[in-house]
C-alpha cells in the first residue's frame, strides 16, 4: 500500500512540474518576441497573459488527462517505450484541444496569426 502511495506522489510531482513547465515555457515563448520588438515588460506581460493563458491551460489538460489514462503510462520510465509513446499521444492530444481555442482567438483578433 506504501509503494502504491509513495508512486501517486511521484507521478503528481512529475504531472505537476510538467504543467508548471509548460506555463512558463508558454509564456516565454510568448513574450520574447514582443520584447525583441521592443515592447515594455509590462505590457508584454500583459498581452502574453490575455493571449496565451487560455491556450496553454486548454493543452496541459489535454496532456494531463492522456497521461492519466494512456495504459502504463504512471509507472513507465524514462528507459520505456510506453513512456514516450505516451508522452507523443499527450503532445498530439494537448494540441488538438488548444487548437480551436487558438483558431478562436485569432478570429477575433485578439491573438495574431505567425
Amino acid at each position: 500500500e506504501n509503494h502504491y502511495m509513495n508512486t501517486f506522489i511521484t507521478y503528481f510531482t512529475s504531472l505537476t512540474i510538467g504543467v508548471l513547465a509548460g506555463l512558463v515555457f508558454g509564456y516565454l515563448f510568448g513574450i520574447i518576441p514582443l520584447l525583441r520588438a521592443r515592447m515594455h515588460f509590462s505590457h508584454a506581460t500583459k498581452i502574453v497573459l490575455a493571449t496565451e493563458t487560455a491556450s496553454i491551460l486548454v493543452m496541459e489538460t489535454g496532456e494531463v488527462l492522456t497521461e492519466l489514462n494512456f495504459p502504463g503510462m504512471r509507472t513507465a520510465n524514462l528507459g520505456d517505450l510506453i513512456f514516450w509513446l505516451g508522452l507523443l499521444t499527450a503532445l498530439i492530444i494537448g494540441f488538438l484541444a488548444a487548437f480551436p481555442v487558438n483558431l478562436y482567438l485569432v478570429r477575433r483578433g485578439v491573438r495574431h496569426q505567425h
